[in-house]
């Protein structure tokens, strides 16, 4: 009985010499990825409900400033947006695996919104443009307020 448990000692220092030695050798998770991918899908997750809340609360007032800052011929270049966001949301899917069929739909979505963007004919995101910021009513506008709000707060239940 003794000789057994000398036997399971010299094992057990063998493993820990062992891991000391591969150690710099071993390929992590990448727990600094997974963290900045938590990150920034918090962050993400805030940013829709604001917008959402924003859109809800104080559609009369996102209807005169949306037009403003945001104007058709800088549609190229705000693609970028929703783009970036897709990135993100698609690789975070595969660091945070409580929200990845949302965050991977998600992401999905917003890439091809921005590729459509980029990519679309000009006249139909002419009038879509136009139609959004200048056409759209308020139950539309707080419509959209509330499915981004929604999304960010499933989201952001879910990274928990």
């Amino acid at each position: 009985m003794g000789s057994t448990s000398d036997g399971a000692d010299v094992y057990d220092e063998y493993g820990k010499q062992l891991t000391r030695f591969l150690a710099p050798y071993t390929y992590t998770t990448g727990t600094h990825m997974e963290d900045a991918m938590k990150i920034s899908m918090y962050v993400i997750s805030v940013l829709w409900i604001v917008t959402g809340a924003s859109l809800v609360i104080y559609t009369e007032r996102a209807k005169e400033v949306l037009p403003k800052n945001y104007s058709s011929a800088k549609v190229k270049l705000l693609a970028l947006i929703p783009f970036v966001i897709g990135v993100i949301l698609v690789i975070g899917a595969f660091s945070c695996t409580k929200v990845f069929w949302l965050a991977l739909v998600l992401g999905f979505l917003a890439m091809a919104k921005g590729l459509y963007l980029v990519f679309g004919p000009s006249s139909q995101i002419k009038v879509l443009w136009d139609w959004w910021f200048l056409k759209a009513d308020d139950r539309t506008i707080r419509l959209f307020g509330l499915i981004s709000l929604v999304i960010g707060i499933a989201l952001l239940s879910r990274l928990n």
